[in-house]
């Protein structure tokens, strides 16, 4: 197969064209011995741009925060852009002044930076398959990932990121090989109707990565800003780094067992070992079992009438498994990198290693059933399951005069759990003649849950802060929203009002930024002096969804056919601090409609507090999670549709002499609309902590194709 694509981002200057090519090819070239090589070849040429969060030059932020009423171009700038002339930022235009925080023009910086990575990947797999004796085979493969990408960066020295450096150029290089060997024996046996299946095996994977990264700044000329970095092109230049080797062994073995279809027994043993643990800790033993359990192939159930006429398949099931998840690096080593001091070489340590670290363990626990109405037309199927993380590997801190690398040191601290339910429905709701229509369906609800964390000196501690906005604490789930109740707005003067630990009415002056106790959310007086503390935080929402799925309804008509799907999710909240930071910024930049509706006079009342020039820090608290802006993430997406009509398949065989097999013509739709009542950009646009800062989007797709089989 061969394959071009061309795809733009939401952001003009962001693009990606890929090439593919993939061949498959096996032969039995005996009875006995087969052969085959599966190969895919790639290129992607991507082109970005600065996507910082909160950057002068982000393109999100940057693109928000442009005056409205200020020109990109200017016939009296040397560069065409309309730019300050004494100040790296966006020029005044009609305006009496600059923009504030000198954003920059994002028309220029989109236009000059560049930013530019051509990936190569080679995916080979070549197997042998040697038949020793009836139902047992060895298989025998070796598998070959390459990665290569070669990144560069440039910022022009006239405006931008690059105006304090006088131009930056850098240039990386980065090659990862990863490469497989399996090597497993199969058994198969039928005895009077007890099937037997066997699998044992070995697996090693390794890893080796290299990278380095130069960069050279005060560049002597634009010229010199084009493809690569050229020597002596810049006077001040830097290069750094990275080597690695990691690795896995495996040992598995595998037993399935089903009498006449009926009764299913699985179990499996993994012995993993992984090079990022240390000697004696490297292995782990994980075990599995499942079984299952079809009452409807059981005599008591087909002599029921009722039974066997409306209920076509019925199956219980459950299983328990442990898995281990591999951890990055070599946590275990202290690890030692260059550190100068002065004009003196020397070296520092850069990690400190635990050898006592051991495999992060998920215990998982499943039961369910399928059932199958009516001929199978209606396919149902629940699951309950319990996803316990064990031996979790987190950052513990130690004390600063211990001079720790981060002061924190990995260890086995945490437990997790994760537990719910899924549900899945396929139904024929209609079918009549050449008219069909089939409704998918399926919906997970989970609860995530911190059971422990660690202990220090004696004393478990319960929680811990990955980020000013988050806290993971017993018995919450991961990264919940952590911060400020927020109370409204003062009616009388406009200040914001909080509520403390103990439920006071907290406001905080807006010309000075100082706390005071309120009345009332409708006194202006300014009570007595006071503060908020982390103790009047408390928790605002998970970051985590609870409940999510998708539904698709498909609709045939003889050769046409309607494929709409949905996506849903709630259960979570997002910060968001693009409005907080950005929308509600009180500085001469652009701004939301949302500040329209601030307070301006006694007695009105709004959510939205009076606006101080340059204070918007003190009336947002950037920087901190507030209710305020602790937003529902609920939505529902129309995330795809497809239309296709697909030609009958004797037919044009017979009008093609039997050259194509098949013929199907598609109109293509995804992330059409999305209903939500989040003020974001997009309820998607978050970080795993919950945390919309100016994210990029997802983007509308669409497209028309033709799909040809010969």
């Amino acid at each position: 197969s061969l394959n071009y694509g061309e795809n733009r981002g939401i952001i003009r200057t962001n693009k990606n064209t890929s090439y593919r090519i993939r061949t498959n090819i096996e032969a039995q070239a005996t009875k006995w011995f087969r052969i085959g090589n599966n190969l895919s070849v790639s290129r992607q040429d991507d082109y970005d741009q600065n996507n910082s969060s909160n950057g002068l030059s982000g393109a999100i932020v940057g693109a928000i925060r442009a005056l409205p009423n200020v020109p990109i171009y200017s016939s009296t700038h040397a560069t065409g852009y309309n730019i300050a002339p004494t100040a790296n930022a966006l020029g005044a235009g009609a305006n009496l002044r600059t923009i504030d925080d000198n954003y920059t023009n994002i028309a220029f910086v989109l236009d000059k930076n560049k930013f530019r990575s051509d990936k190569y990947r080679i995916l080979n797999t070549s197997f042998i398959e040697l038949t020793l004796a009836k139902g047992l085979k060895t298989h025998h493969q070796i598998g070959v990932d390459y990665f290569t990408d070669n990144s560069s960066l440039m910022y022009d020295p006239r405006h931008g990121d690059g105006a304090s450096s006088n131009g930056i150029i850098q240039q990386g290089q980065q090659n990862i090989l990863n490469t497989d060997i399996q090597n497993y024996l199969s058994y198969n046996l039928s005895v009077k109707g007890h099937n037997f299946y066997l699998t044992a095996g070995h697996e090693l994977q390794q890893t080796t990565s290299r990278f380095y990264l130069s960069q050279g700044t005060n560049i002597s000329d634009l010229f010199f800003l084009k493809e690569n970095i050229i020597t002596g092109s810049a006077s001040t230049q830097s290069i750094q780094g990275d080597y690695s080797v990691s690795a896995l062994e495996s040992y598995f073995g595998r037993l399935n067992y089903d009498y006449k279809g009926r009764y299913f027994i699985q179990g499996s043993f993994r012995v993993d070992g992984q090079s990022s643990l240390a000697p004696g800790n490297k292995y782990g033993n994980f075990p599995g079992v499942s079984i299952g359990w079809r009452p409807v192939l059981e005599k008591f159930w087909q002599s029921n009438a009722f039974l066997s006429k409306n209920i076509s398949e019925f199956k219980i099931k459950a299983s328990y498994a442990v898995v281990g998840n591999r951890l990055l690096g070599f946590p275990y080593l202290t690890l030692y990198g260059s550190r100068p001091y002065g004009n003196i070489n020397g070296i520092a340590a850069s990690q400190i290693g635990n050898p006592s670290l051991q495999w992060e363990q998920s215990k998982k626990y499943d039961f369910g059933f399928e059932l199958g109405l009516l001929k199978n037309r209606i396919n149902f199927t629940f699951d309950y399951f319990k996803n316990d993380l064990d031996n979790l590997v987190l950052p513990v801190p130690t004390p600063y005069s211990m001079g720790v690398p981060n002061n924190t040191i990995l260890q086995n601290i945490g437990r997790v759990s994760n537990k719910g339910i899924e549900l899945s429905l396929d139904a024929t709701l209609v079918k009549y003649k050449d008219f069909k229509w089939n409704l998918n369906a399926n919906y997970t609800h989970v609860k995530n849950k911190i059971i422990s964390l660690y202990s220090l000196g004696g004393t478990d501690v319960k929680e811990i802060f990955p980020s000013n906005y988050n806290i993971n604490r017993v018995g919450e789930s991961i990264n919940a929203i952590y911060g400020y109740q927020f109370a409204g707005v003062n009616t009388g003067n406009g200040n914001p009002v909080y509520y403390n630990a103990a439920g006071q009415l907290v406001q905080r002056n807006v010309s000075n930024g100082v706390y005071y106790f309120a009345n009332s959310l409708n006194d202006p007086a300014l009570g007595t002096q006071t503060t908020l503390t982390v103790a009047d935080k408390r928790i605002l929402g998970s970051a985590q969804p609870t409940d999510f799925g998708a539904f698709t309804n498909t609709f045939s008509y003889k050769g046409f056919d309607l494929e709409v799907m949905f996506r849903y999710q709630w259960g979570n909240k997002i910060m968001n601090i693009t409005r907080q930071e950005v929308l509600l910024n009180q500085k001469f930049a652009n701004g939301g409609t949302e500040l329209l509706n601030r307070w301006t006079t006694p007695g009105q009342v709004t959510d939205v507090p009076k606006l101080w020039y340059a204070q918007d820090a003190v009336v947002n608290q950037n920087g901190e999670a507030i209710s305020r802006f602790v937003e529902d993430g609920k939505f529902l997406r129309l995330q795809n549709i497809v239309l296709s009509y697909t030609l009958n398949a004797g037919k044009l065989q017979a009008a093609t002499n039997n050259t194509v097999k098949s013929l199907r013509f598609f109109v293509q739709a995804q992330n059409v609309h999305v209903w939500t009542k989040y003020r974001g950009i997009d309820p998607e646009a978050y970080s795993e902590d919950g945390q919309d800062n100016n994210v990029s989007p997802q983007v509308r797709n669409m497209s028309v194709g033709v799909s040809i089989g010969l």
